[in-house]
C-alpha cells in the first residue's frame, strides 16, 4: 500500500490481522494513505469506489472466496481493474510452507504436522485449480498475464523469476500453453465490465469456496484498463 501511495491519489490498505494494521498505521503515515482493520469479504467501501484493487494470494485464505470476488466487483468502478494472483491446487508444493502435498491433507492432519515442525501459528490455504479460479472470477473480463510475466519477468518487476527465464524461453509457445494449468501461481488482470448486469448473468450458477483477508484496495484519479487477453 505504501508503494501504491506514491502513484495513486488515494490508497486504502485492508487486513483482517489487527496487529499488522496497527503496525502499518504507525510505520507508514501519509496524507493519501489509510489502513483499515476489516474483513475482505465485507469491504467497508462504497459501490464503484475504486479504480484498482490488489488481490494477491488472498482468495485461498478467506472463508468465502465467492464473497471476496463479489466485494471486489462491487467496489470497483465499471472499467476498473483488479490485479489478481492466486496459487494453484494442482501444483504439488504448498505455497506458504513449501511442504510437498501439504494442501492435499485434511486440515487437522496438516495443522498437527506443521505444529510438530515448529510452526506455532498455522494458516492453511485452500486452493483452486485453473478452471476453478476461472469460475470464481467469471464476472470479470480476464487477461491472463501468467506466461507473459514468465517470459519477461524484468519488465514486470518479478526479479525472483529471472533465473527461470532461459528455461521458459526454451519451451515452445504451444507447450507453455499446455503447461499453464499446472503452474504454481496464476497472474491475472480482471476488469469490471462497463455493463454491471454481466455479473448477475454469469455468476449466479457457479459458487465456489474459501479462505482469509489481507486485501489492499486502491483508488486513483484515473482508470486503468486491462490490455486485451493474450496481449503483451
Amino acid at each position: 500500500s505504501r508503494q501504491f501511495s506514491n502513484v495513486f491519489r488515494s490508497v486504502t490498505g485492508i487486513d483482517i490481522d489487527r496487529t499488522a494494521i496497527e503496525f502499518a498505521k504507525r510505520s507508514f503515515q501519509k496524507r493519501n494513505l489509510r489502513f483499515i482493520h476489516d474483513d475482505a469479504t465485507k469491504l467497508p467501501l462504497p459501490k464503484n469506489h475504486c479504480d484498482v484493487v490488489i488481490c494477491q494470494e488472498v482468495y485461498s485464505y478467506v472463508q468465502d472466496p465467492v464473497a471476496l470476488m463479489r466485494e471486489i466487483f462491487r467496489v470497483l468502478r465499471p472499467g476498473g481493474i483488479c490485479y489478481f494472483a492466486g496459487d494453484n491446487l494442482l501444483f504439488p508444493i504448498e505455497s506458504q510452507y513449501r511442504f510437498p502435498f501439504l494442501h492435499y491433507l485434511p486440515d487437522p492432519i496438516a495443522t498437527k504436522l506443521l505444529k510438530l515442525l515448529g510452526n506455532d501459528r498455522v494458516w492453511l490455504g485452500h486452493y483452486k485449480t485453473y478452471r476453478g479460479l476461472k469460475r470464481l472470477c467469471r464476472g470479470f473480463t480476464i487477461a491472463d498475464y501468467t506466461l507473459i510475466v514468465l517470459n519477461a519477468p524484468n519488465r514486470f518487476g518479478f526479479v525472483r523469476l529471472v533465473k527461470y527465464q532461459p528455461i521458459i524461453r526454451l519451451l515452445p509457445q504451444l507447450l507453455q500453453l499446455l503447461l499453464l494449468p499446472l503452474l504454481p501461481t496464476f497472474i491475472w488482470i480482471l476488469e469490471k465490465p462497463l455493463g454491471e448486469k454481466r455479473l448477475a448473468a454469469r455468476t449466479g450458477a457457479d459458487e465456489a469456496d474459501a479462505t482469509n483477508t489481507n486485501l489492499p484496495g486502491s483508488q486513483s484519479g484515473r482508470t486503468w484498463r486491462a490490455p486485451p487477453q493474450g496481449s503483451g
